[in-house]
């Protein structure tokens, strides 16, 4: 069975991604069985800068010198469960000694699959504001549509607390979800980890793609496809 490589952008998100790997494996092997999957971790304030400074040509350098740890130890494809490092997916393809899945593809493919055509993206401002998932969506004839500037800086302001601090009935949340429900969205991606933490299609009344599992799924997915022709 393939192994499975995890880019460790965010370890919360690493670690989230991971368990879902575990948890869908039991759609496609028998019980107990997943496949082997390993984790690298550059230290986060080299991600964070990068960032900070929109320098994404660093981003591809910290994303390949990760997957090249990963290639060393017998990872056969790698997986990056963190939307903002997908500003340099193709960089870091182009530059990989390995495979890389891409977030974006298969949240989008999920997307038009489900026939969606109208999406709320939610995360982080650099994830909004930049519009991450606006050319993969649009390729696929579905239109991203973002919160707002204030509903932005409060959705981001949201994801920097402690999870523990805010819950999904948050009146501040709340407000800014209402907003973007009257825009006629079918569907939300929740393209943050603390989203996906805080928020489910009970709190957004409407369906969600969650960014990390559906990521974690394709993995799998892969994985059990290999088997099946070796």
């Amino acid at each position: 069975m393939e192994h499975i490589g995890i880019v460790d952008v965010t370890t919360a998100g690493a670690a989230m991604c991971a368990n879902a790997v575990v948890r869908h494996s039991a759609d496609y092997f028998a019980p107990g069985v997943h496949p082997e999957f390993t984790l690298h971790s550059l230290s986060f304030h080299r991600y964070r800068d990068a960032v900070r400074n929109g320098d994404w040509e660093a981003m591809v350098e910290l994303v390949v010198e990760s997957v090249t740890k990963l290639h060393a130890i017998g990872a056969d494809f790698v997986i990056i469960p963190s939307n903002t490092p997908h500003y340099a997916i193709q960089g870091a393809q182009l530059g990989s000694p390995l495979p890389i899945l891409s977030l974006l593809e298969v949240v989008s493919e999920e997307a038009r699959a489900r026939e969606y055509r109208r999406i709320l993206v939610l995360g982080t401002v650099a994830t909004m504001r930049g519009g991450l998932y606006t050319a993969p969506l649009k390729e696929r004839g579905i239109e991203a549509v973002f919160p707002d500037d204030e509903g932005q800086r409060r959705i981001d302001q949201l994801i920097s607390l402690n999870s523990a601090e805010v819950t999904a009935q948050s009146p501040v949340l709340q407000g800014v979800l209402s907003d973007c429900r009257s825009q006629g969205c079918d569907a939300a991606i929740l393209g943050s980890t603390e989203l996906s933490w805080l928020l489910h299609e009970g709190a957004l009344k409407m369906p969600v793609l969650d960014t990390m599992d559906l990521l974690a799924r394709a993995a799998v997915r892969r994985c059990a496809a290999a088997m099946v022709w070796d």
